[in-house]
């Protein structure tokens, strides 16, 4: 067949195996990532032959997929490289994305336990000097063309069509939560609000370890840090309003925007390396999460294999990232316990 003589795969990949630059420049990991991952995913990707044509080896699929997750070329051009047929492509794409977050999410996106929990607030507190926090909590809207629901539920501004990828990370920026919600109209605390983990933590589902002694102050809650956009919670605190600051809030919301930023470090490390997340997606919005979540849980499985980039690459000038337009959901009034938390950490961080 063509793509066995004169496709990407046949003709590149050997040029790619000799050179270790070339190959983690085009499939975004070194050959052994490639290799550990091709492993686990090979029984969910492989296919009998037929008396009428060959099944698609496992290496090409994953490669080809691996490269749409790379660029967000079209599934035409895939086509022409690999020699497969358009809709093979395409199906070869959802095929090896759906793998990808079946086998990977339980061991690299596991839930936290209360013991994991404790590690996570202490590589907050060495790392970022802020204590008794479990992760900074953000979102990153996904862009997507004619969507197969309704235009309404998408609609955002200017024409486009996008979901709102949710993200939870830890101190290093690896992901803890993440989930895709479909309903493009939302801001993040809208988000928040109808999300497993909003739920959970508002609900008090969560295995969250019990208040702490921050050393200087009686024993704080674990908590994890969102953007204003975000509710008030006893677990969940956002900076102060910026109208009216006095040197006590505008301290706290320095310190609580400088480790909340590494969300959006984690994002901008996510969308530099899988490019198919800066693009319009024309494919289904089914699809679309589909692809978004094998793109975060990757982002784990090779950062813990291959180390981690500088945050400083990626961070957001402090002054762009104050001015930038946010949209508040009504909450409501916070509860008095989770204003006195906030002035709690206000009043620690003025100390220290």
């Amino acid at each position: 067949m063509q793509r066995d003589e004169i496709g990407t795969f046949a003709s590149l990949m050997p040029e790619l195996k000799a050179d270790e630059a070339r190959f983690q420049s085009y499939c975004r990991m070194s050959q052994k990532t490639f290799n550990e991952l091709l492993y686990t995913i090979k029984d969910d990707i492989t296919k009998e032959d037929t008396n009428f044509r060959n099944a698609i080896q496992p290496e090409l699929k994953l490669m080809l997929a691996l490269r749409y997750l790379a660029t967000g070329q079209s599934f035409q051009s895939l086509h022409y490289q690999f020699r497969v047929g358009n809709r093979t492509a395409r199906k070869a794409v959802y095929e090896v994305c759906t793998a990808i977050w079946h086998k990977l999410s339980p061991s690299e996106m596991a839930p936290p336990t209360k013991k994991d929990y404790i590690m996570i607030a202490q590589q907050f507190l060495d790392l970022w000097q802020f204590p008794n926090c479990l992760g900074a909590i953000g979102g990153q809207r996904i862009k997507i063309k004619y969507p197969n629901m309704t235009e309404m539920q998408f609609y955002k501004n200017k024409g486009t069509f996008s979901m709102v990828l949710q993200a939870v990370t830890d101190a290093n920026g690896n992901f803890e939560f993440v989930e895709v919600d479909d309903n493009g109209r939302h801001c993040n605390a809208g988000v928040f609000k109808y999300s497993s983990f909003g739920r959970a933590l508002t609900d008090k589902n969560l295995p969250l370890p019990e208040d702490a002694s921050t050393g200087e102050s009686e024993p704080l809650p674990f908590v994890f840090l969102g953007d204003e956009t975000y509710p008030l919670l006893k677990n969940l605190i956002k900076p102060y309003s910026r109208r009216g600051l006095d040197d006590l809030k505008r301290k706290f919301n320095y310190r609580q925007n400088r480790v909340r930023r590494v969300v959006d470090c984690a994002f901008g490390m996510l969308t530099a390396k899988w490019g198919v997340l800066q693009n319009t997606m024309t494919i289904t919005a089914e699809h679309a999460k589909t692809i978004t979540l094998a793109c975060c849980v990757l982002h784990n499985f090779v950062r813990r294999r291959e180390g981690r980039p500088n945050f400083s690459d990626f961070e957001l000038e402090e002054e762009k990232n104050l001015r930038q337009a946010t949209e508040v959901t009504n909450f409501g009034r916070p509860a008095q316990e989770a204003l006195d938390v906030r002035q709690r950490f206000a009043s620690l961080f003025m100390k220290t």
